[in-house]
C-alpha cells in the first residue's frame, strides 16, 4: 500500500513538473457536474508583481477523508495540491509548475475551511493558462480547475483583491452579498483613488438557440459614477447598497478593471416565488407567462403549472426540485454580467441538463450532447466574448438545426418529466 501511495505521489510530481498535455482536446464536462467528485475547492488570484502571482485557495474539510496512519493517534487528512501553468489550451509549453503538500488534523469532526496560498511564477506573459489540481491522498479523489491568467493590463481584474470586512476572509465569487462590507485591495502601483462606474441594467433571458438574433451591444454608459479614496496601504472599504454592476477601475478612461455584482437577494438560489417564474419563460407560452407575473397569487400559479404538467403533487415536486437546482448550477457555473441562468449556457444548460462531453479552447468550448463524433448527438459551440466587465461571457453559434430538439426537450418538461441526455 505504501509503495502504490508513493507511485502516486511520484506521478503528481512529475506531472506537475513535466510537459503538458494540450487541454483542449480533453473532456472537461467535469467543471458543470458538481456530482462528478466530492471535492470542490475554491481558487483566487491576485498577481502581485509583474512576474508573480498569488493563488488562494479554500478547501472544505467536510469534502476530505481524515484517516489515522499507523502509528499515529490523530486523525488527519493528506492533500497536495499541484499546479502547471502554460501559455494557452492549446499549448504544451510549461511556464512553471509546482506542488504544495497539506496536512490537517482534525479529532473533533468540526467543519471548516482549510486555507493558504501558494506563488506560481507568471511571467512577463500578457495571456496564460493556470491548471490547479487538488488530490486527497486518503480518499484518492481529484479535482482540476482552470484559471485564464491576464496580465496585459495592470488595471484588469486580477490586480485586484477582495476580502470580507468583518472576518477577513478572501472573496472567492464576483459578486456582494446583501450587507456584506469588503475591502479592496490594490497593490500594483501608488494609486490613490478608485473610479466606480455603476450600471444598472434588465436583462431578458437567452433566445432559443434556433432563433438568428442580432445581439444587443452592451452599453458601457454608465447610470452613475463616483470616487473612493484608496489609504496608505492601497486598500478600500467598499458598500453596495443597490443591485447591479459595479466597475472598479484605476483610470477614468479605461474599461477593464474590477467588476462586483450586486443580484437578488438569495443569489444564487432560488429563493422567491417571483424568482421561481422568470426561468419558466424557456417552457412556457407567453400567455402561460403572463398569466403566472400577473396572477395575484403567484405561488398558487407556479404550484397549478408544475401539478398540470406532472400530472400529481409528488411528481411536481421532484420536477421542480430538479428544474431549480439546474437554475442554480446555472447561476454558479455560467454568471457574468448577468445572472447565470440567462446566459446561453444557462439556457442549454437548464433544459438540456449537464453535458455529455466538454471542450474547451482559449477562446471556444464545445457541449456534446450524446458520443462524441456520432451523428446522432448534439453539438453546441460557444465563442467567448471579450467583455471588460465580465470574464465569463460566451455566445451561442445558433443555427435552425436545433429547433426540433429544443421543441422536443421543452416538451419533455411540459409532461412533467426530467429530460436528461443518454
Amino acid at each position: 500500500m505504501r509503495q502504490i501511495i508513493y507511485l502516486l505521489l511520484l506521478s503528481i510530481l512529475i506531472s506537475a513538473c513535466g510537459s503538458s498535455r494540450v487541454a483542449y482536446n480533453q473532456d472537461m464536462s467535469y467543471m458543470y457536474r458538481r456530482e462528478a467528485t466530492v471535492l470542490h475547492p475554491d481558487y483566487q488570484v491576485y498577481h502581485t508583481s509583474d512576474v508573480t502571482t498569488d493563488v488562494f485557495f479554500s478547501i472544505a474539510s467536510k469534502e476530505l477523508l481524515y484517516a489515522k496512519q499507523p502509528n499515529e493517534s490523530d486523525y488527519t487528512s493528506r492533500l497536495i495540491i499541484s499546479y502547471m501553468l502554460t501559455q494557452s489550451y492549446e499549448s504544451k509549453v510549461v511556464i512553471d509548475s509546482g506542488s504544495v503538500r497539506l496536512t490537517d488534523i482534525s479529532n473533533d469532526n468540526v467543519q471548516k475551511r482549510i486555507n493558504g496560498k501558494f506563488t506560481v511564477k507568471t511571467g512577463a506573459s500578457a495571456v496564460s493558462l493556470l491548471k490547479i489540481s487538488l488530490y486527497d491522498q486518503n480518499r484518492n479523489q481529484w479535482s482540476e480547475t482552470y484559471i485564464d491568467i491576464y496580465k496585459a493590463n495592470p488595471g484588469s481584474s486580477q490586480n485586484f483583491l477582495v476580502k470580507n470586512r468583518d472576518n477577513h476572509s478572501i472573496l472567492f465569487r464576483n459578486y456582494i452579498l446583501p450587507g456584506e462590507d469588503v475591502v479592496i485591495t490594490y497593490k500594483r502601483s501608488a494609486q490613490s483613488k478608485l473610479f466606480v462606474k455603476y450600471f444598472k441594467r434588465e436583462f431578458p433571458v437567452a433566445a432559443p438557440p434556433f432563433s438568428i438574433i442580432d445581439p444587443r451591444p452592451f452599453s458601457y454608459k454608465a447610470d452613475s459614477t463616483f470616487t473612493l479614496s484608496m489609504s496608505d496601504t492601497g486598500t478600500v472599504v467598499v458598500h453596495l447598497d443597490h443591485q447591479g454592476i459595479y466597475n472598479f477601475v484605476i483610470d477614468t478612461n479605461q474599461r477593464d478593471g474590477l467588476t462586483l455584482y450586486r443580484f437578488y437577494d438569495g443569489f444564487p438560489d432560488i429563493v422567491k416565488v417571483d424568482q421561481m417564474i422568470a426561468p419558466l419563460r424557456f417552457i412556457t407560452s407567453k400567455d402561460e407567462y403572463d398569466n403566472m407575473n400577473n396572477n395575484k397569487s403567484k405561488k398558487a400559479a407556479v404550484d397549478a403549472f408544475w401539478i398540470n404538467c406532472a400530472g400529481s403533487q409528488d411528481r411536481a415536486k421532484e420536477v421542480i426540485r430538479k428544474y431549480y437546482n439546474r437554475v442554480k448550477d446555472a447561476n454558479v457555473y455560467f454568471t457574468s454580467y448577468l445572472e447565470g441562468w440567462k446566459t446561453d449556457r444557462g439556457m442549454v444548460y437548464l433544459i438540456f441538463g449537464p453535458p455529455n462531453l466538454v471542450y474547451k479552447a482559449t477562446d471556444s468550448e464545445t457541449w456534446v450532447y450524446g458520443e462524441d463524433n456520432n451523428l446522432n448527438s448534439l453539438n453546441f459551440n460557444f465563442n467567448k466574448v471579450t467583455n471588460p466587465i465580465a470574464d465569463n461571457d460566451y455566445i451561442l453559434q445558433r443555427s435552425t438545426i436545433y429547433k426540433s430538439n429544443w421543441y422536443r426537450s421543452v416538451d419533455i418538461w411540459r409532461q412533467g418529466r426530467i429530460y436528461l441526455q443518454n
